[in-house]
């Protein structure tokens, strides 16, 4: 189990959203790296609880050093879950369990953060 460190909240989430990348905007035809960059975490996280917003960082951050077949795996988490589709676009559920669940669609290396609207 991942151990917060004992400071301000909003100091800890500020430092967390450090330890993800910067989007790079590269072409896509180019090839991209497949991560969450800090854009679009801080775009998700009015999505979370305030408690959650740590281990959600966390999920994201762990999610980014894994490798591409890892990345297609989609990893059961009451909490959130990531996982990257056939066309390389990052499918995250935010508290898939949950009648409040928040769907969103990430386009790898960049800023975009796409909702997922159910009519």
């Amino acid at each position: 189990m991942f151990a917060y460190p004992k400071q301000n909240r909003s100091q800890l989430i500020n430092r967390m959203l450090t330890w993800l990348p910067e989007p790079t905007n590269k072409n896509r035809s180019y090839g991209v790296d497949k991560v969450i960059t800090r854009q679009q975490a801080e775009k998700m996280l009015p999505f979370f609880i305030t408690n959650d917003l740590p281990a959600a960082l966390n999920e994201m951050i762990e999610w980014n050093s894994n490798g591409d077949n890892e990345k297609r795996e989609n990893n059961r988490n009451p909490l959130i879950e990531i996982s990257l589709d056939a066309l390389d676009v990052i499918i995250v559920s935010i508290y898939p369990l949950e009648s409040f669940a928040v769907f969103l669609r990430l386009h790898p290396d960049s800023t975009d953060v796409i909702r997922e609207v159910t009519l």
